[in-house]
């Protein structure tokens, strides 16, 4: 495949995270809760999938690997969902957003999550863009890895989910003997 093919590919993915943000955004304001964007996660990934099987080489393998992005995406997209139903706004949300001035909430949360976690995903998708494309600029495959350790180690995940966690029982002793990111064998007290 050319590079014309992995450009197509990237321009159409970039295109789909901004619809499915916008719409996610949409939904977001009706329901007055933010952290629908959460179940948007992993469809993302979904739609990002089959858009580049679509503009991509269209191959046997790329409907293969389209195919398993939809059962992990739909299984992560679910998931949260499930675990989401009947919840409020995730503290997460609250927290990012708190500074917002009176009336001003949904436009900062457009800024702060929904067009910062289109941007994320489109970038950690990248390899499987390339992959699509039948391309090989192993800098692509490289940077959103560690873009997305950076965001789940240091960023929105694991910090701000501890800040929370370590008000219930039990909870410091676990981080202490636990690896936060690379698994490992528990630590001996």
């Amino acid at each position: 495949m050319t590079l014309s093919t992995l450009g197509a590919v990237v321009a159409a993915s970039l295109a789909t995270a901004a619809l499915a943000m916008t719409l996610t955004a949409l939904v977001a304001r009706r329901l007055g809760k933010v952290s629908v964007v959460d179940i948007t996660w992993g469809l993302v990934f979904v739609a990002i999938g089959w858009v580049s099987f679509v503009v991509g080489a269209g191959s046997g393998r790329s409907l293969l690997l389209a195919a398993l992005v939809t059962v992990w995406g739909g299984r992560l997209a679910w998931h949260i969902r499930t675990r989401a139903l009947g919840a409020g706004e995730d503290p997460r949300y609250d927290t990012l957003l708190a500074d917002a001035p009176p009336g001003k909430r949904f436009g900062l949360a457009v800024r702060k999550v929904f067009e910062v976690q289109g941007l994320a995903a489109w970038f950690v998708a990248l390899p499987l863009q390339v992959m699509f494309a039948e391309a090989w600029p192993g800098v692509l495959t490289v940077l959103s890895p560690v873009l997305m350790t950076y965001i789940l180690a240091f960023a929105t995940g694991a910090r701000l989910l501890e800040s929370q966690m370590a008000k219930r029982p039990g909870y410091p002793e676990y981080v202490e003997r636990t690896s936060m990111f690379i698994p490992r064998p528990p630590k001996r007290s």
